[in-house]
């Protein structure tokens, strides 16, 4: 199986880690996929079929675009005492006969 392999080290405050975690998660979701865009409004566009909602981050002055449900393993994380370091992993199939040099027509990524 091949597998590609990238390490994103951020530093945030507590208060921090569910927005930073969500940013980052949802950045590399959204433009991993293919699609076109097509604004609604101001604040709403869809690609393709995957409809796109802007989300405001509650302690880092930013914006995501969208939200799932994360807060059960941030919270754990939270209220873990003495908590220095967590890792969050974000695996994703793809099938491209570009990425795969091998005989499989299974390649991994993990962010």
């Amino acid at each position: 199986m091949n597998i590609r392999q990238n390490e994103l080290r951020l530093t945030v405050e507590l208060r921090q880690v569910t927005d930073a975690v969500e940013c980052v998660f949802h950045s590399l979701l959204l433009h991993r996929t293919l699609g076109r865009f097509q604004y609604n409004d101001e604040k709403t566009f869809s690609i393709g079929s995957i409809g796109i909602q802007e989300v405001n981050c509650e302690q880092i002055d930013m914006t995501y675009t969208h939200q799932w449900a994360t807060d059960s393993k941030l919270k754990a994380t939270r209220l873990s005492k003495g908590v220095r370091g967590s890792r969050k992993l974000l695996e994703r199939l793809d099938y491209s006969r570009k990425l795969c040099k091998e005989d499989s027509e299974v390649c991994w990524r993990a962010f």
